[in-house]
């Protein structure tokens, strides 16, 4: 946030540069600063709150299987919190399958 002091380890980041963009909410920062960060996680590290996982879809490659962006151990076909900016988010099990094109889609998920 643009504010007149730094605040240690809070939201603010002191006064913003004058060439520097502003945004009113932290997600638009988010989607045009920082594309290689899936939006909901770098909204909720903006604003000092915990992230639970997008549930969006990715490739589990260690399994090759699509999984879940999630931290719900109960749900079957979550895998965790996705790991790394290089980790590419899809919002449909289908895209994410798309990805292991040489397997049946039914043994694409966990």
């Amino acid at each position: 946030m643009d504010c007149p002091k730094v605040e240690e380890g809070g939201k603010c980041g002191g006064p913003a540069d004058a060439w520097k963009a502003l945004y009113v909410m932290s997600k638009h920062c988010c989607e045009a600063e920082l594309g290689w960060i899936a939006v909901a996680k770098c909204d909720a590290q903006s604003n000092l709150a915990s992230f639970d996982g997008s549930s969006q879809w990715y490739v589990d490659w260690e399994k090759n299987k699509c999984v879940k962006d999630c931290n719900d151990k109960s749900e079957a076909n979550c895998g965790g919190l996705a790991k790394g900016t290089w980790v590419q988010l899809h919002e449909t099990m289908k895209e994410c399958c798309g990805r292991l094109s040489w397997m049946d889609q039914k043994d694409c998920t966990a």
